[in-house]
């Protein structure tokens, strides 16, 4: 039994989201391990061929006969009782203090007094719920107001992530950092759906973005650079090829394209997911927050286990420890996806794959990358273990007049992490100048 001091300070987070789900995985994963223990020691040939990925079956195969060779008797070849119940006691105080640190780390976080205090640039267009946010023409403490002169860049995040993610903290924001590099960057903060997006799907939310394009086009009166985040990628691409015209360059950063790599099962769970309960997606109008944020917990189970034990050992006081909260906020501040919105990205991006089978159209037009002829940097990071590579190289592949970087990061560290300056900032500063 799991016993551990209860911290008197008061919660004032929901997170880590769904909470149920994350402190479940850790009871499994406390659960499970002398299990798993009691299965290598007795070779259990469902064990290995079940429960191991492909990859490490190997290994758990030689760990099995390095366990029961060290735990058997000389005399009779059987295994050692004894031995073995002082292996899993060993286990299971080693389990014990990890999973106190996890849950140290996750009633830190949820108690922390840190809160995001940054003030967004003013908004100069809107439609429903979705604001133009115009951080080249608004002193953001850079001494520079109005100036309308530079390039401006239109930053297209996704659908289901707040937007802030581009501008997370006053020494982590990349549209700051562009901004006092004398670029013009334009943030589509998307909002939270109300009553004026039910049955909006992913072409009405397109449309917005074209009127938020056509709006900055008519101040600069030149062509505008775009660039999109993760799902925000496919929907740049979409306005890429419906205002080619007006468009100069344009950036992907963790862009999938092939929702079938590495395979095509998670795309088939999703679409079968709406499928199942399509009628429950009408009558609410909306997929929430948690079952999204279910979604991406299910790429890495123990997420919460590693990060938050971790996080258990910083000093509470300290920027690094602020970082990790501002990022984990963020995650948990998650919005709702539209019903139609949802079924068209689970069942036809995720089940049918139809951007890459050339079937995904918007107002008319099929959005396929070899219709895009315009410069284009592709930022697939080597660590994304939300989007897979082949997913994104997929779409690089078919680009025509495209630059392919590799950098050295995670989904989320490319944009905001201690190395995003270097591997991502400057390449696409360099990119749109």
């Amino acid at each position: 039994m799991i016993t551990r001091e209860i911290r008197p300070q008061p919660m004032r987070r929901m997170g880590p989201r769904p909470l149920g789900l994350h402190l479940w995985m850790l009871s499994i994963y406390y659960n499970s391990s002398p299990m798993m223990l009691n299965g290598l020691i007795d070779a259990s040939p469902k064990l290995s061929s079940k429960y191991f990925h492909p990859n490490l079956q190997a290994k758990a195969n030689q760990l099995a006969k390095d366990l029961q060779k060290s735990l058997t008797q000389n005399s009779d070849n059987k295994i050692d009782a004894y031995k073995r119940q002082c292996l899993l006691n060993i286990l299971n105080k080693a389990n014990n203090a990890l999973l106190n640190s996890a849950l140290d780390g996750i009633a830190e976080y949820r108690s922390h007094p840190y809160k995001r205090d940054i003030t967004d640039p003013p908004a100069i267009w809107a439609n429903g719920c979705c604001r133009l946010l115009d951080y080249g023409s608004y002193n953001l403490g850079y001494g520079k107001t109005n100036n309308i002169t530079t390039k401006p860049v239109l930053f297209i995040p996704s659908l289901v992530n707040r937007a802030y993610i581009l501008d997370l903290m006053q020494d982590h924001s990349l549209l700051r950092w562009l901004t006092k590099n004398d670029l013009h960057p334009y943030l589509l903060d998307w909002g939270e759906m109300g009553k004026d997006e039910i049955g909006l799907g992913l072409e009405g939310y397109i449309m917005r973005l074209c009127q938020a394009f056509d709006h900055i086009y008519a101040i600069h009166k030149k062509p505008i650079s775009i660039a999109g985040y993760c799902m925000g990628g496919l929907l740049a691409l979409a306005l890429g090829i419906l205002r080619q015209e007006n468009i100069s360059k344009l950036a992907l950063m963790a862009t999938p394209w092939d929702f079938h790599q590495p395979n095509s099962y998670n795309g088939k769970i999703l679409a079968n997911y709406s499928a199942i309960n399509k009628s429950q997606l009408e009558n609410d109008g909306y997929l929430s927050t948690d079952i999204l944020q279910s979604f991406f917990m299910a790429l890495d189970p123990i997420l919460s286990l590693k990060k938050f034990t971790k996080f258990a050992k910083y000093d509470m006081d300290s920027p690094k420890a602020r970082h990790f909260i501002a990022i984990e906020d963020w995650l948990n501040d998650g919005v709702s996806l539209e019903a139609k919105t949802a079924s068209q990205c689970l069942t036809g991006w995720y089940g049918d794959n139809q951007p890459f089978n050339n079937q995904w159209q918007v107002g008319g037009k099929i959005i396929a990358p070899e219709y895009f002829n315009k410069p284009t940097l592709a930022i697939i990071p080597s660590g994304d273990k939300i989007i897979p590579i082949k997913s994104a190289k997929a779409l690089s592949d078919k680009l025509k007049n495209v630059k392919v970087i590799n950098p050295p990061l995670g989904h989320i560290g490319m944009i905001i992490g201690n190395g995003a300056r270097d591997a991502t900032w400057n390449n696409l500063l360099n990119f749109f100048n």
